[in-house]
């Protein structure tokens, strides 16, 4: 074990929280020095360990004697805390992914909340950054999944809000359609996010939310049973509570509909001739959404990119 070294949980995000902190300090401290944008590299800068050997460590997920306290020096923490190392924790376990299921108290979000106090640090609240949605057509369906202007503590989860508005079409042919189902899928960008759903079914407006998938791969239906989604659809509670992030993780939503499975239909909602609804594929595939790969019947309307950002900035 000592040659290998130690089993680190959550290692390569103890590292960033490190960087992050020491970053922080020295702007308390009216250091001048640079920062890499990337937070392990900017440790090793800073720290005087060699990018190679941090990295190594990193994805081994190991840390040897001499290493852990060459970080523990310049970092300045105490290398026995529990959050660094549980020594309850058997190290196979410890080498586990940091999620809910996690039983050590060495934890990405443990290790953060001990090393800001540590440094004398606050611990910055956070908020969402939500860009405006890339659409195929938003005079047809728009969107947006924000944090309803709430910012968070770090060891809190982020509660997710859901607005839709579905418009009827006009295809070029005459005839109007619009959406009776549309799908609400979230998924990770940058970051080891979790999502943990507030109900299975909720009541919007006449129509039905219906959550499915896992922590890891949410998704929602909205669905109007007897006719088309019309106007706007938004949840007043949190569609789900955010976990496992950090400032700078990232995630996309994105808004699709099932080209098969009665998805279209007309005004009044009766499905589409099968001539009318080859007619609106045709013309809602015409553009390609960028880093968009859409398949299985599956067409998207929309995605939209959302940053965990500090919220003092």
């Amino acid at each position: 074990m000592s040659g290998r070294g130690k089993e680190v949980h959550a290692f390569y995000q103890k590292i960033c929280t490190i960087a992050e902190g020491l970053q922080l300090k020295s702007q308390d401290e009216d250091d001048q020095r640079e920062w890499s944008s990337d937070r392990p590299t900017a440790f090793s800068m800073y720290a005087l360990i060699h990018p190679n050997t941090l990295n190594a460590a990193i994805n081994a997920g190991r840390c040897t004697d001499k290493l852990a306290a060459l970080i523990a020096k310049a970092a300045r923490f105490d290398l026995n805390h529990y959050t660094w190392i549980d020594p309850d924790i058997d190290p196979s376990t410890r080498s586990s992914p940091d999620n809910i299921d996690y039983p050590g108290r060495d934890s990405a979000s443990g290790f953060r909340s001990y090393y800001f106090r540590a440094l004398g640090l606050a611990m910055p609240h956070r908020r969402l950054e939500s860009q405006p949605p890339r659409l195929i057509d938003d005079n047809l369906a728009t969107f947006t999944v924000d944090d309803g202007r709430q910012s968070t503590m770090p060891d809190q989860g982020i509660n997710l809000f859901f607005t839709a508005v579905l418009e009827q079409g006009r295809h070029p042919a005459g005839f109007v359609y619009g959406f009776r189902r549309v799908r609400l899928r979230l998924r990770r960008k940058k970051g080891n996010a979790q999502f943990l759903q507030s109900a299975e079914t909720v009541e919007l407006k006449g129509a039905k939310l219906v959550a499915r998938g896992t922590p890891h791969n949410p998704e929602w239906f909205l669905e109007e049973p007897n006719g088309r989604l019309d106007g706007e659809y938004a949840t007043k509670s949190p569609l789900a509570l955010m976990i496992g992030t950090d400032i700078g993780h990232q995630i996309v939503a994105e808004l699709s509909f099932q080209t098969m499975d009665g998805s279209l239909v007309e005004l009044e909602g009766a499905p589409l001739t099968d001539e009318n609804q080859k007619l609106v594929i045709a013309a809602l595939f015409e553009e390609q959404l960028p880093e968009v790969r859409d398949s299985q019947g599956w067409r998207s309307l929309g995605t939209q990119l959302i940053t965990v950002m500090r919220g003092d900035r």
